[in-house]
């Protein structure tokens, strides 16, 4: 039993590959929605670069080095060719070269989530059954599917599979994963099959339910009340486990804090207004950057989604031009802060299915999606092409988590002058467009982006579609863009020393050299998430305690104090000088070993749960 699990083990850094030229794209016409102009004349110094194209669609990514992404998409017929000259749906994406090089996959990872454990392998949880008509001849169903990305240390890199031994214990389609502060993965939710409608979660379709991986305990799924009372928009909850260990969800308009020790949960209010927040009504999340300095106090901020009712579980009731949500709400996480309820906040615009990309200075930078409609394909009245929404957002837009209060409500949230006169700041202005150009590439749904270690944002995919389609609106879209930030225009740090681990509550010194001159300097600790249906599982910034010599030249650094801050696994340093960052360099956070194998829950598991047929 222990050998069917070895790949999971394996200790993977990811760091060399060798990568193989794409293959000839066809000519391209641009197809879908004009732009909408930049509505700025700010000389701010972003910019915008067409990158290579992804081979397959990119509706999931994750860095995994310094100079590779790993993409992974739904069977379809895509362009890159995988060893058995089929059609690929996973890639290795080449950052320095932009080229990408397929990976050979056997189950079906459509809508899949996923996360790296705390050896350092990359997991991908879940999938959908086999689509009539869609299979290339070569793929089984992925439903129930664990795919164990391995063998990247200096050999290979590929996608490890045995899905009669390896495998969840239920089907999960639309299922979120998180790592906890013990390596291991918990699997949230999910649909046990295609719903009635097509794309709305369903009484009869919903996968209320937890499950572990590596499986413990008797191996089985354990029940959630949250995920029964939140149907119907519950697909890929948003969550993030927090110092104290306790984990928030949000699911739909509702929110918890669950103790996974206990498997209780402690409701939070709802959101105000009755806005949805996950699939197919997507919004975003974010957990706001910890440190010391903010007593790693927990703060989230979540953004988008919709405000369409729930009792319209007909699909051509709803529009691709119903309006989105334009608010944010945010929270923290501490009983005081809790009683007061959700802040809301208005963004510029409305926004579905944004993506929300933390940068090492802690800025968030908002960009993909639209500005109206729901997430999904072939399913609403009004369609643009095969897309459920209609209007496609061009630009990116930045949000300053530590800018001026711009908070609708309470008004304890606003400043005050000494009379103590209430001095309301205007609505949104923690967001700004300023300098950030337009693009001319609709990135709708199956759309992603990711910070790199470089210091840009990495944007593909976008692909509403059953199958691969070109001459439309909101066609399959293989080509990659840049987005460069002003601070790679500005002088920035560089750093040397990095230990190849860190353990928990060790300090360790890095080597730089750092002006007189500067007045602060961060030690940023980043987890790039998982990417995939605007949910950036794991997503995480920790700022680390720092002590800068009198020289200026070494930098003391404190590691997490344990798996609660930043669960153990692999992640990224940067320093962060007056608001600018480094390069980042790649970490292992913790002892490297994987999360423990319970072969008695595993052996339950396949005993006790059926096998979906491949």
């Amino acid at each position: 039993m222990l050998a069917s699990l070895l790949p999971l083990l394996a200790l993977s850094t990811l760091s060399t590959f060798t990568s193989a030229a794409p293959s000839t794209p066809p000519p391209r016409r641009r197809f879908g929605i004009s732009p909408r102009q930049a509505s700025n004349s700010s000389d701010v110094e972003w910019s915008l670069e067409r990158g290579g194209e992804t081979g397959v669609a990119a509706m999931q990514i994750a860095v995994v080095s310094e100079d590779y992404i790993v993409i992974v998409d739904k069977v379809e017929r895509n362009e890159l060719r995988d060893s058995r000259n089929k059609p690929a749906w996973s890639a290795l994406y080449d950052i320095t070269k932009d080229e990408p090089r397929a990976l050979d996959m056997e189950t079906n990872s459509f809508c899949a989530g996923g996360s790296f454990i705390s050896n350092g392998s990359m997991i991908n949880i879940g999938g959908d059954p086999l689509k009539l008509g869609q299979d290339p001849g070569h793929n089984s169903n992925g439903i129930q599917g664990v795919r164990i990305l391995d063998g990247c240390e200096g050999g290979p890199c590929r996608w490890v599979e045995s899905p009669g031994r390896i495998r969840l214990a239920v089907p999960r389609w639309y299922a979120s994963v998180m790592r906890l502060p013990d390596g291991s993965l918990l699997i949230v939710g999910g649909m046990t099959k295609g719903g009635p409608t097509g794309f709305i979660n369903a009484l009869e379709t919903n996968q209320p339910s937890f499950e572990y991986y590596p499986p413990r305990g008797d191996g089985l799924p354990i029940d959630s009340k949250f995920l029964e009372d939140s149907l119907n928009s519950n697909l890929f909850p948003i969550a993030f486990v927090l110092p104290n260990g306790l984990i928030f969800m949000a699911a739909n308009n509702m929110a918890m804090l669950y103790d996974p020790e206990t498997n209780e949960d402690r409701r939070l209010p709802p959101f105000p207004k009755g806005v949805s927040v996950t699939y197919p009504r997507t919004g975003t999340g974010v957990l706001l950057p910890l440190s010391e300095e903010n007593d790693w106090k927990p703060e989230v901020l979540i953004c988008g989604g919709s405000s369409i009712s729930e009792s319209l579980t007909d699909p051509l009731r709803i529009k691709s031009t119903d309006p989105a949500s334009d608010l944010c709400f945010r929270m923290i996480l501490t009983n005081e802060e809790i009683e007061k309820g959700w802040r809301e906040e208005e963004m510029p615009h409305a926004w579905m299915m944004p993506d929300a990309v933390t940068l090492p200075n802690g800025k968030i930078l908002f960009i993909n999606g639209c500005s109206d409609g729901v997430a999904g394909y072939g399913n609403v009245g009004r369609r643009v092409g095969n897309s459920n929404c209609a209007n496609a957002v061009y630009q990116g837009m930045l949000y300053d988590p530590a800018g001026e209060s711009s908070f609708l409500n309470p008004s304890a949230f606003l400043p005050r002058l000494a009379d103590s006169t209430l001095v309301p700041a205007p609505s949104g202005s923690r967001f700004s467009s300023d300098g950030i150009p337009t693009s001319n590439i609709a990135r709708g749904y199956h759309s992603a982006a990711t910070l790199i270690p470089d210091g840009r944002i990495f944007i593909a995919g976008s692909n509403p579609n059953e199958d691969v389609s070109r001459n439309m609106p909101f066609a399959t879209e293989y080509r990659v863009e840049y987005l460069s930030p002003p601070y790679l225009t500005a002088p920035r740090p560089t750093f040397n020393d990095l230990p190849a681990q860190i353990e928990f509550g060790s300090t360790f010194e890095l080597e730089t050299e750092i002006s007189m001159d500067a007045k602060n300097v961060k030690i940023a600790l980043m987890d790039l998430g998982f990417i995939t249906h605007s949910v950036h599982m794991n997503a995480r910034l920790v700022y680390l305690p720092v002590t800068v010599s009198d020289d200026r030249k070494t930098l003391t650094v404190s590691a997490p104090m344990n798996g609660r801050v930043y669960p153990p696994g692999p992640g990224f340093v940067f320093v962060v000088v007056d608001g600018v960052p480094s390069s980042g360099k790649k970490v292992m956070v913790g002892d490297g070993s994987g999360p423990e194998v319970d072969e008695a829950a595993i052996e339950s598991l396949l005993v006790n749960t059926p096998l979906i047929p491949l």
